[in-house]
């Protein structure tokens, strides 16, 4: 399995929305990949990033019926893409 670094990605821990990055730090988004998580659908709305979801085997999640939900509507949008894991 590859790291993330060699990837060309960072991973950045913060204490705040991923939403405000930017804002805060001056750097500039362009890619957020997430499990689920509203930054899929608003950093490429906000900053014209591109965003992956992240699909994992939730089927034994107590909520597994809700992350379908979620995924469904990932699905559903022209601009977020979908990778199992």
């Amino acid at each position: 399995m590859k790291k993330v670094g060699e990837l060309g990605f960072t991973i950045k821990r913060i204490s705040y929305p991923v939403e405000f990055l930017p804002l805060k730090e001056q750097l500039k988004i362009t890619h957020v990949i997430s499990f689920y998580s509203t930054a899929l659908i608003l950093i490429p709305k906000l900053y014209n990033a591109k965003a992956t979801a992240l699909m994992f085997n939730y089927s034994s999640a107590f909520n597994s019926a809700e992350i379908e939900k979620v995924y469904t509507y990932f699905n559903s949008c022209n601009y977020i893409d979908i990778i199992e894991v």
